[in-house]
C-alpha cells in the first residue's frame, strides 16, 4: 500500500506521494508531440528525449548520495474515485491493483524517469522511492496548462552559479577544481584576469571591466581536467596548486604576447569563445609538447605564444561567438605553432 496526501488548491485536487521506480515506470507513459500532422500526437506535451540529460541523471542516480526532491508529475483522463475525493487528508492506495499499465502520462519529469529507469536496470534499487504528483480528469488543454505552469516561468540557473556551488561539495570533482582555478585567476594580483571574471555570471560592484563569466573559464577548462585531459594527472593527484600555476603561466604568456589588445573590450581572448580557443589549443598542441620538454614555465609559454601572436593577423581574431568559431581559431593557432 502507498500513502498519498490529498491536496486541495483553487484549480482542483491532486494526490502527492512516492512510488518505487518500477511502479512509476509501469503506470506511466511518455507522450511526445509530433512535428508532423498526427492530430493525436499534436495534443501531447512532452518534448523530444535528450539522451545526454538522461545519461547524466542515470549517473547521478547511481551515486550513493543521490537525492531526487522534485516530484514527477503524472496526469490521467480517469476520474478520482469519490471516496478519495471525500478523504480529508490522506489516501491509501494499492497501486498494483488500482492503477493499470500506462494509466498516466508524464507531464513533468520525463528525463528523470528515463534516467532512473536506466539506473534501476543497471543496479536494481531497494527502498528508493520517488516523489510523485497524480492529477486526475485532465484534458489535452489542461495537460498543456500544467506543463506551461511548471516550465514557462522557470529561469535556468546560470552555469556560473552551478560551478560556484561545486565549491561547497566536500568530494573532489573536475568542476570544483576548475571553479577553484577561476577564483584564483580572479583574485591573484599577478593574474591577467584579476578582478575581470564575473564569478556568479554577474558583474560585481567593484568591477569596472569584467568581460568574461566564471563559466567562460570553467567550461572549456573541464576538458583538460577530465579523463584524457592534459591536466588530468594533476587533478588525479589532487594537485590544485600545480593546475593553478600552469593556467596562470599560460594566460600570463597569452596576455604578454597579445599585450596590444589585452585590455581592449573587443579582445576575443577575454571572452568565452576566445578562452575556449585558448584551452583547445593548450589541450591539443601546446601541453603535449611542453610536457615532453618538462617545461611548463611562463617563459616557455611566452616563446610559443609570441610565435602565435606574430603569425596571427588581428583581423583573424574577429570571429563569431560559437564554439565552432572557437575551434577554427584554435586550428589556426595550431597551424602557426607547427609552421
Amino acid at each position: 500500500m502507498s500513502n498519498f496526501l490529498l491536496i486541495n488548491q483553487p484549480g482542483g485536487q491532486f494526490l502527492q506521494g512516492a512510488l518505487s521506480i518500477d511502479e512509476l515506470d509501469r503506470i506511466s507513459t511518455i507522450n511526445r508531440r509530433s512535428d508532423g500532422e498526427d492530430s493525436e500526437k499534436n495534443e501531447y506535451v512532452q518534448r523530444p528525449e535528450n539522451q545526454r540529460r538522461v545519461s547524466s541523471i542515470e549517473k547521478f542516480a547511481l551515486e550513493e548520495t543521490a537525492l531526487f526532491l522534485t516530484p514527477i508529475v503524472l496526469s490521467t483522463r480517469k476520474e478520482m474515485p469519490q471516496f478519495w475525493v471525500d478523504s480529508e487528508t490522506h489516501v491509501e492506495i494499492d497501486t498494483k491493483v488500482v492503477f493499470q499499465n500506462n494509466d498516466f502520462s508524464v507531464i513533468d519529469g520525463q528525463h528523470r524517469l528515463l534516467g532512473l529507469v536506466r539506473a534501476n536496470k543497471e543496479k536494481p534499487f531497494k527502498n528508493f522511492f520517488i516523489p510523485v504528483v497524480l492529477v486526475f480528469e485532465t484534458t489535452a488543454e489542461l495537460d498543456a496548462d500544467l506543463f506551461l505552469s511548471i516550465n514557462e516561468n522557470q529561469k535556468a540557473v546560470s552555469k556560473s552559479v552551478i560551478y560556484d556551488l561545486f565549491a561547497i561539495r566536500k568530494d573532489k570533482s573536475p568542476e570544483k577544481f576548475a571553479h577553484n582555478v577561476a577564483v584564483f585567476l580572479n583574485t591573484n594580483a599577478n593574474s591577467p584576469l584579476n578582478n575581470m571574471i564575473k564569478m556568479l555570471g554577474v558583474k560585481a560592484d567593484n568591477q569596472n571591466f569584467a568581460p568574461i563569466s566564471q563559466s567562460g573559464i570553467v567550461t572549456p577548462l573541464l576538458s583538460l581536467l577530465k579523463q584524457n585531459g592534459q591536466l588530468h594527472e594533476f587533478y588525479d593527484d589532487d594537485n590544485q596548486v600545480a593546475v593553478n600555476k600552469i593556467i596562470l603561466n599560460y594566460l600570463r604568456a597569452v596576455s604578454f604576447a597579445f599585450h596590444d589588445i589585452w585590455q581592449d573590450s573587443k579582445n576575443i581572448f577575454i571572452k568565452s569563445v576566445g578562452m575556449k580557443a585558448l584551452f583547445v589549443f593548450l589541450q591539443n598542441e601546446l601541453l603535449p609538447d611542453l610536457k615532453i620538454e618538462k617545461d611548463l614555465s611562463e617563459e616557455r609559454f611566452k616563446v610559443a605564444m609570441k610565435k602565435i601572436s606574430q603569425g596571427l593577423d588581428r583581423k583573424e581574431l574577429e570571429i563569431g561567438s560559437s564554439y565552432g568559431d572557437a575551434n577554427k581559431l584554435a586550428d589556426k593557432m595550431s597551424e602557426i605553432y607547427k609552421a
